[in-house]
């Protein structure tokens, strides 16, 4: 086992990286319906959390579970997405 610690402002986060990029269960894997499919756009876009996220071994493209919501009541409205 090779834990890695790191400190995010006062917050310190232990973890093994490669035990993390080897956990994949049968609901990790893409999905392709349409809160799924826009979740994966919309974070392949930020650079800055999918490096943050592969230094922990996480896989964006395999979450257990998408929300995606409408922060509005227009067309414009800002669309929020969550992935677990």
């Amino acid at each position: 086992m090779s834990l890695q610690t790191i400190e995010i402002n006062s917050v310190k986060i232990i973890f093994d990286k490669e035990k993390t990029k080897e956990y994949r269960s049968d609901f990790n894997k893409p999905c392709d319906y349409q809160d799924c499919r826009n979740y994966y756009k919309n974070i392949q876009n930020n650079f800055e959390l999918v490096e943050f996220l592969s230094g922990f071994g996480i896989d964006y493209n395999c979450t257990e579970e998408v929300f995606s919501w409408d922060l509005g009541n227009d067309n414009d409205a800002l669309i929020h997405h969550e992935g677990y």
